[in-house]
């Protein structure tokens, strides 16, 4: 839940039109997936920087550590809690990121 007139959810919302040429059709929901996309991102470029391996074991620690403070555009907090302090809004990474397939099916964790 976000406000659609905030002029930084208006400039997401327009690129989205930009691209598609429609509107999301929940913004709210769309917005939320927008911030934990960033959060994941966020976490990917500090692994990549830090020279951490992306792999699934390294993401759950990566979480962890560095999901925190990553600015959000849905209301409250305005920046995202770190993964391990309260439930966030992305789920543990072993319960649903495979990221890893052999022969079209996943590897186990």
């Amino acid at each position: 839940m976000c406000d659609p007139n905030d002029p930084q959810v208006v400039a997401v919302v327009e690129k989205f039109k930009a691209k598609y040429n429609e509107t999301p059709p929940d913004i709210g929901y769309f917005m939320e997936t927008w911030d934990a996309t960033n959060v994941l991102v966020h976490i990917f470029k500090t692994m990549i920087e830090k020279g951490i391996p992306l792999e699934r074991k390294e993401l759950r620690d990566a979480m962890e550590k560095y999901s925190g403070g990553v600015p959000l555009l849905t209301p409250m907090p305005r920046k995202s809690p770190a993964w391990a302090k309260q439930p966030h809004i992305m789920i543990r990474a072993e319960d649903f990121l495979p990221m890893v397939t052999k022969d079209g099916q996943y590897v186990k964790y």
